[in-house]
Protein backbone atom coordinates (compact mmCIF):
# COMPACT_ATOMS: atom_id res chain seq x y z
CA UNK A 1 0.00 0.00 0.00
CA UNK A 2 1.39 3.19 -0.96
CA UNK A 3 1.41 6.16 1.66
CA UNK A 4 -0.33 9.23 0.82
CA UNK A 5 2.60 12.16 0.36
CA UNK A 6 0.28 14.95 -0.12
CA UNK A 7 -3.15 16.42 -1.26
CA UNK A 8 -4.12 18.92 -3.38
CA UNK A 9 -7.53 20.49 -3.20
CA UNK A 10 -8.67 22.60 -5.48
CA UNK A 11 -10.69 25.60 -4.74
CA UNK A 12 -14.31 26.64 -5.53
CA UNK A 13 -12.98 30.27 -4.76
CA UNK A 14 -9.71 31.16 -6.02
CA UNK A 15 -7.61 33.69 -4.16
CA UNK A 16 -5.52 36.59 -5.51
CA UNK A 17 -2.59 37.16 -3.68
CA UNK A 18 -0.76 40.04 -5.60
CA UNK A 19 -0.35 38.69 -8.82
CA UNK A 20 -1.01 35.22 -8.31
CA UNK A 21 -3.99 33.41 -8.53
CA UNK A 22 -4.20 30.93 -5.80
CA UNK A 23 -6.80 27.99 -7.46
CA UNK A 24 -5.50 25.40 -5.38
CA UNK A 25 -3.16 24.28 -2.08
CA UNK A 26 -0.61 21.59 -1.57
CA UNK A 27 -1.41 19.90 1.84
CA UNK A 28 1.80 18.22 3.14
CA UNK A 29 1.16 14.90 5.51
CA UNK A 30 0.64 16.08 9.23
CA UNK A 31 3.37 15.00 11.09
CA UNK A 32 3.84 15.81 14.80
CA UNK A 33 5.78 19.05 14.12
CA UNK A 34 2.83 20.73 12.78
CA UNK A 35 0.11 19.69 15.71
CA UNK A 36 2.69 20.45 18.52
CA UNK A 37 0.74 23.69 19.71
CA UNK A 38 -2.56 22.11 19.35
CA UNK A 39 -3.52 20.96 23.18
CA UNK A 40 -6.81 19.05 22.09
CA UNK A 41 -7.06 17.64 18.94
CA UNK A 42 -10.60 17.26 19.71
CA UNK A 43 -12.07 20.46 19.91
CA UNK A 44 -9.43 22.48 17.94
CA UNK A 45 -9.62 26.22 17.72
CA UNK A 46 -9.94 28.14 14.25
CA UNK A 47 -6.82 30.14 15.26
CA UNK A 48 -5.12 27.13 15.89
CA UNK A 49 -7.20 25.11 12.24
CA UNK A 50 -5.77 28.50 10.34
CA UNK A 51 -2.23 27.97 11.59
CA UNK A 52 -2.17 24.34 10.95
CA UNK A 53 -3.61 24.94 7.45
CA UNK A 54 -0.40 27.53 6.79
CA UNK A 55 2.01 24.97 8.24
CA UNK A 56 0.80 22.04 5.98
CA UNK A 57 0.24 24.13 2.94
CA UNK A 58 2.85 26.75 3.40
CA UNK A 59 0.68 29.59 2.15
CA UNK A 60 1.21 32.49 4.77
CA UNK A 61 -1.78 33.96 7.01
CA UNK A 62 -2.98 36.26 4.25
CA UNK A 63 -3.80 33.36 2.15
CA UNK A 64 -5.22 31.81 4.39
CA UNK A 65 -7.56 34.19 5.56
CA UNK A 66 -9.28 34.77 2.48
CA UNK A 67 -10.15 31.11 1.85
CA UNK A 68 -14.02 30.70 0.61
CA UNK A 69 -16.35 28.43 3.62
CA UNK A 70 -16.87 25.97 1.19
CA UNK A 71 -13.10 25.31 0.65
CA UNK A 72 -12.70 25.46 4.33
CA UNK A 73 -14.93 22.26 4.52
CA UNK A 74 -13.01 20.82 2.12
CA UNK A 75 -9.60 21.31 3.79
CA UNK A 76 -10.94 20.18 7.05
CA UNK A 77 -12.86 17.43 5.87
CA UNK A 78 -9.53 16.51 4.35
CA UNK A 79 -7.89 17.02 7.92
CA UNK A 80 -10.34 15.24 9.86
CA UNK A 81 -9.49 11.97 7.80
CA UNK A 82 -6.05 12.68 8.47
CA UNK A 83 -5.68 13.84 12.20
CA UNK A 84 -4.69 11.55 14.81
CA UNK A 85 -7.35 10.75 17.54
CA UNK A 86 -7.56 12.48 20.42
CA UNK A 87 -7.25 10.64 23.91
Amino acid sequence: MSRLQSVTVPLIEPIQFGSETITELTLKRVKFKHLRQIPDLQHITTDELGHLIERISGQPKAVIDELDGEDLDAISEHLAKILPAGR
